[in-house]
C-alpha cells in the first residue's frame, strides 16, 4: 500500500496519465468495478474502471487497452498498447 500513496503523492494534478508501471502497481491494490467493463469497436478500446478510497479521498483508475483500427476481435491479447489514467474525486 505505500508503493500507491507514493504513486499518488508524486502527482500534482488529477486527472492524470500514468506510465505502465505506474498503472501496474496501482491496478494491483484498486478493486476493480465490474459494472465499468466497457467495449467500444467504433473506437477499437475496452476500458476497465478501478476505484480505492484512501484517507477519505476516493481515486479512480481507468485502463485502457487499444486496437489496431482494422482490428475486428477485440481481445486484450491483440492490443497494441495500454494506457493508464488516474482521477480524483
Amino acid at each position: 500500500m505505500e508503493s500507491v500513496l507514493n504513486i499518488i503523492k508524486m502527482k500534482g494534478k488529477f486527472p492524470c496519465k500514468l506510465n505502465k508501471f505506474e498503472g501496474e502497481i496501482l491496478k494491483q491494490q484498486f478493486i476493480l468495478d465490474e459494472n465499468s467493463v466497457h467495449q467500444q469497436k467504433d473506437k477499437k478500446d475496452i476500458t476497465y474502471k478501478y476505484s480505492l478510497e484512501i484517507e477519505g479521498v476516493k481515486y479512480t483508475l481507468i485502463e485502457e487497452y487499444l486496437f489496431r483500427d482494422r482490428e475486428t476481435i477485440l481481445d486484450i491479447k491483440r492490443a497494441i498498447g495500454v494506457n493508464y489514467y488516474l482521477n480524483r474525486l
